[in-house]
């Protein structure tokens, strides 16, 4: 199967299966874990949900329009970090 890198790590998440799927879910449990932690059962699980579906949608409607880089990413993190220290 023919992957078409736009980062590299496509390739090594899909012979690394294993690892990839590991790292993944326990990305996703220690989210879910935090917000849990932080805003309690109810109101950390919502937002939880809402943020990955957010996230998926953005990644879904701008990868395919190429939009999606390194630059973009890197950008978007410093752009956000940014925004939690000027306004917390």
């Amino acid at each position: 199967m023919v992957i078409a890198n736009n980062f590299g790590f496509e390739e090594w998440c899909y012979e690394n299966n294993l690892i990839s799927n590991s790292i993944g879910v326990t990305s996703l449990l220690s989210a879910a874990s935090t917000s849990i932690f932080l805003w309690g059962w109810g109101t950390g699980l919502f937002t939880f949900i809402i943020v990955l579906m957010t996230v998926g949608s953005i990644i879904i409607i701008l990868q395919p329009l190429r939009l999606l880089n390194y630059l973009s990413l890197v950008t978007g993190l410093l752009i956000f970090l940014l925004f939690q220290y000027l306004f917390s």
